[in-house]
């Protein structure tokens, strides 16, 4: 690999452009010279030759058309992005100011910070033997802890280890 400078890649890549250029020219050159020789138009043709430009320049005034239109619509899609784009900056730098504001208002303010209960002394050592509903966990949460599956393995008798719940359950 050979280094160049930006100042010298772009001085390649204009040389190749123009290069690219020269020989498309050529080649149209050539096209139409071959096509100029091969195809002499009779006098009483020209009407329809005329009809036919003007049928192509018509085309070309319609593909303008099309194609102005077209970046018409694509600069109007670029500057609603770009309005977007501003009004979701602007909302972003919003929440900043609010929140350096909450900060600062935290620092000279203070905190509300959730008072702790104070237990009396001789709560602290008494116990106590109920539970409240929140500390009960006996029964699961979970819907699929509440209904636990039974295998229904066919040892035996047709029951589990050979023994009938029923039987036990009696």
């Amino acid at each position: 690999p050979v280094f160049f400078t930006k100042s010298q890649r772009e001085q390649l890549a204009l040389q190749r452009r123009e290069e690219e250029a020269s020989e498309q020219r050529k080649r149209l050159e050539e096209q139409r010279k071959h096509f100029s020789s091969s195809v002499e138009r009779p006098s009483d043709q020209g009407d329809r030759h005329r009809q036919r430009d003007k049928d192509g320049e018509h085309e070309r005034d319609r593909d303008r058309e099309l194609e102005k239109e077209r970046r018409d619509r694509d600069r109007e899609r670029e500057e609603e992005a770009k309005i977007r784009e501003r009004g979701r900056l602007e909302k972003q730098s919003e929440r900043e100011k609010e929140k350096e504001l909450e900060a600062i208002k935290e620092q000279y303010l203070g905190t509300k910070k959730p008072k702790k209960r104070v237990i009396k002394p001789s709560e602290k050592f008494r116990f106590s033997f109920d539970w409240e509903n929140t500390e009960d966990t006996s029964r699961d949460m979970n819907f699929l802890y509440q209904n636990p599956h039974e295998a229904q393995l066919l040892f035996g008798r047709g029951f589990r280890a050979g023994m009938d719940r029923r039987e036990q359950k009696k």
